[in-house]
């Protein structure tokens, strides 16, 4: 195989470590989420959740944001083809799964007439596969315009959103503009290379590091607001930076193994810790020990699942559609 080739499959390490660390700030707080109705979730997990509210949602769509420019490169049918099988088809899939799955396990809060609304309605954590989905089709739709432009007007939205109160909207308007900030660095890297180079990017991130520690410890969560964007934005650059001179470490290697399986972290840590909390809560009131046994679920039984897709290539339907070709496209993993 020659350079060039191997120079196209090669994987940027850091940018896996990056997303492996904001799938992990997913899971902790998704641990919070699962146990708060039945205990008081300690409180060093609520502070440590509260502080990188702000900026893990945002920076997983970023990093998604950076993959549009080389993946419509490829033509607009592979783009649209690859958004259906990585993004469309696990949205389907996973939200009829768990649709059965809460009718079975709360009746009284949910039946299956829920299937008729996923469509417009997404279920649960799926709303970050049907937002994304949305997302890559409003890039390929906008194709002609600057992606900062329209960065710009997904914060109008959030701004709209926050006025009125639709949080959905505020929501879905502040990751659009994280989304198409990302879209703007994968047309124009070189603008990302500079700010990854300069020391003072740096200090404005850790300065932005220390504002949301102090916005965490003393307003508790707080998230989805447009005047958050500025920080965010130079929290993640100062995360890129730090990641790129990280990422060459082998301590580092599980955090970048959870980057490039975050498509199955993402969707299965989540059902799995419902069960794992409801079945643990049945044997123990233990608090701590409960928070152990949840948080330890969602990482080591998504981690049993992405080893098995590995191996055994069937399997990847679950989480793609075309299994036959999954092996082939590892590289290719995440939603691209």
């Amino acid at each position: 195989m020659n350079a060039a080739v191997q120079q196209t499959k090669k994987r940027d390490g850091s940018l896996d470590l990056m997303r492996g660390l904001a799938i992990m700030l997913v899971i902790l707080f998704h641990a919070s989420t699962v146990l708060r109705a039945d205990m008081d979730v300690p409180s060093w997990l609520q502070t440590f959740n509260a502080v990188f509210a702000p900026v893990r949602m945002p920076a997983m769509v970023f990093l998604s944001g950076l993959l549009v420019a080389p993946s419509i490169k490829k033509g607009t049918a592979p783009y649209l083809t690859g958004k259906a099988r990585r993004i469309l088809w696990p949205y389907v899939l996973w939200s009829v799964g768990f649709v059965v799955l809460l009718a079975v396990a709360a009746p009284e809060k949910y039946s299956l007439s829920r299937l008729v609304t996923v469509p417009i309605d997404p279920v649960e954590h799926l709303w970050f596969l049907y937002y994304l989905m949305g997302y890559y089709f409003v890039a390929l739709l906008t194709l002609r315009m600057r992606a900062e432009v329209i960065a710009g007007a997904f914060l109008v939205v959030n701004v709209i959103g926050s006025v009125t109160g639709l949080s959905d909207l505020q929501i879905f308007g502040f990751l659009g503009c994280f989304f198409f900030m990302g879209v703007a660095c994968s047309w124009h890297p070189e603008g990302l290379v500079f700010l990854l180079r300069q020391g003072w990017a740096a200090i404005l991130g850790a300065a932005c590091l220390i504002c949301m520690v102090a916005l965490g410890l003393v307003a508790g969560e707080v998230r989805y607001f447009w005047y958050l964007a500025p920080f965010v934005f130079f929290l993640v650059v100062a995360g890129l930076r730090l990641a790129r001179k990280l990422s060459p470490q082998r301590w580092t290697t599980p955090f970048k193994y959870l980057g490039v399986e975050s498509l199955v972290f993402y969707i299965a840590h989540y059902p799995v810790m419902i069960i794992v909390a409801n079945l643990a809560k049945r044997a123990s009131d233990n608090g701590p020990l409960l928070v152990i046994i949840v948080i330890a679920a969602g990482f080591l039984i998504p981690w049993g699942l992405s080893a098995v897709t590995r191996r055994v290539p069937v399997t990847r339907w679950i989480f793609e559609f075309h299994p036959s070709t999954a092996r082939a496209r590892s590289a290719s993993r995440l939603p691209s």
